[in-house]
């Protein structure tokens, strides 16, 4: 999350005449913000892909299912 270096009313009267890409750094630092440590997320390998919807399956014999899925063969990785 960005903090600005400077006070609010010190950015608000100059915000209008700096290069904001190129000043970055001048006025903002970065800082890390958690923002739940309750609990931890498991990202299993078919949260990447989406499975493919049945009546697609069954109108395009071509189609594979993605891989993780039920009956999936298709390796989106490959």
């Amino acid at each position: 999350m960005p903090k600005l270096k400077i006070s609010p009313g010190e950015f608000d009267k100059i915000k209008g005449n700096i290069d904001i890409d190129k000043d970055y750094t001048t006025y903002f630092k970065d800082s890390i913000v958690v923002l739940d440590q309750k609990y931890d997320i498991n990202f299993q390998n078919n949260y990447y892909f989406y499975a493919i919807p049945n009546k697609h399956l069954e109108t395009n014999s071509k189609l594979e299912q993605t891989q993780d899925w039920d009956n999936g063969t298709f390796d989106p990785y490959e």
